[in-house]
């Protein structure tokens, strides 16, 4: 069990956002396609069908994604205790699993509306099936990014190449939910034959019991988390029509591919601050602070580009049939700093020091201003309503989750990182401004904004982030 002796956290943090950035990528250059085949309507009706799908598969999946890396992260230098820890995970998956699909598919034939469209229900379903063989932490555990990513490739190549051949009309809405499933079927049976060589059958006596106390924190705590990020579609889609559920989904699928990247980039350190906590405070203290100085010095500037940008963004990707959500991906466009910093506070730094319980108390908080504001606001501004209660119970988790971390670690945002995120994100308001008046094609205003962004942060910052990545090894 020495997978981690020669692993780099800097590595492995490209390879698992490359990972990462594929799978909201998939749904992205479907998205650009599909919105143009199905129309709002069409793709409001998908994503009212996997959100409610969404709410069985974080059932079934209780807390394991973050709890299975930690504890996989922390036996690796014994054997025994490595495939104990394993069995043990897989068999509560398989029996939450269980439960939460039979459940689903017996509400498919109870609920009226779900049998007015039986054929979607059924086959968006197919996700939490799959949930069986769902062993990413496993992997990640381990931090074999780079076997993570090559995968995550391959599946999604060939499911691109099979949307574009199925997904010809409008009425193909059922296929489009079929290939999503596809992509978690392939990249979870492909795991699964990998198993072999990675884990081993242990005879002992399976003690499924030790786990189900921080399982069940961190699976309350992911509960959350997930109602404030699901329940502004479902709310939408019991308040409004197919349209305004379209025009949200796409606005936040746009901002969550930024997002993906940034969490993944700082995901990677979950292992290693996990094995560090005990061992290093100091070296624990230095990891996690150079996480909060990336986050502040990348999140900040592309939050800026995507506002600035925004027509450019919602109508060059998905036509003019949008135009509806360029306001809702301005507002929006504040979730990357908010999410990014909340995710990593809580998700690596809380959960690292086995601090669940902070962590669940944010989120909750989070959760209930959410619906709140999703009720007082969604019924007068639509979409805009709830992009607007996102960024506001974003915020509050964020604050949260920094007060439970100053009890850890002192955070430290050094001045040179300030001064490099305020100059790149002002560059990148102004050169958007400059450019807007000169240039007509939405295309080079988005590519030369964003060479821009690009080019001062690298010059300014060429030197800290040489001097992170050594740091990271």
């Amino acid at each position: 069990m020495s997978q981690r002796k020669n692993s780099n956290v800097a590595i492995n943090g490209l390879f698992f956002a490359g990972y990462r950035v594929l799978n909201i990528l998939f749904p992205l250059i479907t998205s650009v396609y599909v919105a143009r085949v199905l129309l709002p309507s069409g793709t409001g009706r998908v994503a009212y069908a996997q959100n409610v799908v969404t709410y069985f598969t974080l059932l079934a999946s209780l807390g394991l994604p973050t709890y299975g890396t930690r504890e996989i992260a922390r036996t690796l230098s014994s054997e025994e205790k490595y495939n104990e820890t394993f069995f043990e995970l897989i068999s509560i998956n398989t029996i939450s699993t269980t439960i939460c699909a039979v459940a689903y598919y017996t509400l498919c034939f109870t609920i009226p509306s779900f049998r007015n469209d039986l054929q979607l229900y059924l086959v968006a379903g197919l996700a939490i099936v799959l949930n069986y063989f769902n062993i990413d932490w496993l992997y990640q555990g381990r931090e074999e990014y780079k076997y993570i990513a090559i995968r995550g490739f391959l599946i999604k190549a060939l499911s691109v190449a099979l949307l574009f051949l199925v997904v010809r009309e409008q009425s193909d809405y059922v296929a489009y939910a079929g290939i999503y499933c596809l992509v978690l079927g392939g990249n979870n049976f492909v795991n699964c034959i990998g198993l072999k060589r990675r884990v081993h059958f242990t005879k002992r006596k399976l003690n499924l019991k030790r786990h189900l106390k921080p399982i069940i924190i961190l699976f309350a705590t992911t509960v959350a988390i997930e109602l404030y990020t699901m329940l502004d579609t479902t709310m939408l889609g019991i308040m409004c029509s197919d349209q305004v559920v379209g025009y949200y989904s796409y606005a936040m699928k746009t901002t969550k591919i930024i997002i993906t990247v940034l969490t993944a980039a700082t995901t990677v350190l979950l292992p290693r601050l996990s094995s560090t906590y005990h061992i290093s405070r100091e070296r624990y203290k230095s990891l996690a602070n150079k996480g909060i100085a990336f986050l502040v010095s990348v999140s900040i500037p592309i939050s800026t580009y995507m506002y600035f940008n925004a027509y450019d963004i919602v109508v060059f990707l998905y036509g003019n049939h949008y135009e509806n959500a360029v306001e809702t991906l301005k507002i929006l466009a504040l979730l990357i700093p908010f999410i990014s910093f909340s995710t990593y506070l809580g998700a690596q730094i809380l959960c690292s020091a086995n601090c669940e319980r902070d962590m669940m108390v944010a989120v909750s908080i989070g959760a209930i201003t959410n619906i709140l504001m999703n009720a007082i606001l969604i019924p007068r501004f639509y979409q805009n309503g709830a992009a607007i209660a996102s960024v506001a119970s974003e915020f509050i988790v964020m604050l949260c989750d920094a007060y439970f971390v100053k009890r850890i670690i002192e955070l430290r945002i050094p001045i040179k990182t300030v001064m490099v995120t305020v100059v790149t994100s002002m560059s990148v308001a102004i050169c958007t401004l400059i450019i807007h008046e000169y240039v007509s094609s939405m295309f080079l205003r988005l590519l030369i904004a964003g060479i821009t962004m690009v080019v001062v942060f690298g010059v300014l910052s060429a030197k800290s982030i040489i001097a992170m990545k050594d740091g990271l090894e």
